[in-house]
């Protein structure tokens, strides 16, 4: 769904949209996505769910690194934002303590962003 996102959940074949971005890096990107789809937000058609958090030392800058998670859901699939959020964390910490990603994670997020089963199954299997 990659660069399809919004034509999607317009359409309503996408429940939830997540995007991330480094504040420090990437703050156009940022201010470029929120202005694509705050016309939808403040017509109704999406929800949006916006924060940030500090991550590893960066240092390239001197300091722990600043990360804004933008989340859009379609009306009615609200529950999707808070599911995400929890599963985020939950992959912070795992990718802290283990190598590699970790495919129950991945299975829950592709679902929470309304990826089919075969979707999610050729990304598990490397075949995206």
């Amino acid at each position: 769904h990659t660069g399809r996102e919004l034509e999607l959940m317009l359409a309503g074949k996408k429940p939830l949209a997540w995007f991330t971005f480094s504040e420090d890096y990437d703050a156009e990107l940022v201010i470029e996505h929120r202005r694509v789809y705050e016309p939808h937000v403040k017509a109704g058609r999406l929800v949006e769910c916006c924060y940030s958090e500090e991550v590893a030392f960066d240092p390239r800058i001197g300091r722990r690194l600043k990360m804004q998670e933008l989340l859009y859901a379609l009306p009615g699939e609200e529950w999707r934002i808070p599911a995400m959020r929890l599963v985020l964390a939950a992959n912070h910490k795992l990718t802290r303590s283990e190598a590699g990603p970790n495919e129950a994670i991945d299975r829950i997020m592709g679902a929470l962003l309304g990826y089919s089963e075969a979707e999610i199954e050729a990304y598990i299997n490397g075949d995206q």
